[in-house]
């Protein structure tokens, strides 16, 4: 029983995926922060994009 619980304490696993999940978010907020503060440059560049991709005018 005490090797489980020593086993279950020193388990770091679970602390790596909920830093990559923080660092995810982060980049996702400055993401946001970045296309709102370019004056909708960034959304007609990313339509323009979408267009050719879709093939449509």
């Amino acid at each position: 029983m005490t090797g489980l619980l020593r086993r279950f304490l020193g388990d770091n696993r679970g602390a790596t995926v909920i830093e990559y999940g923080l660092l995810c978010s982060l980049l996702a907020v400055l993401l946001f922060i970045s296309i709102q503060a370019s004056g909708g440059r960034a959304m007609s560049i990313i339509s323009v994009v979408a267009s050719a991709i879709g093939g449509t005018d």
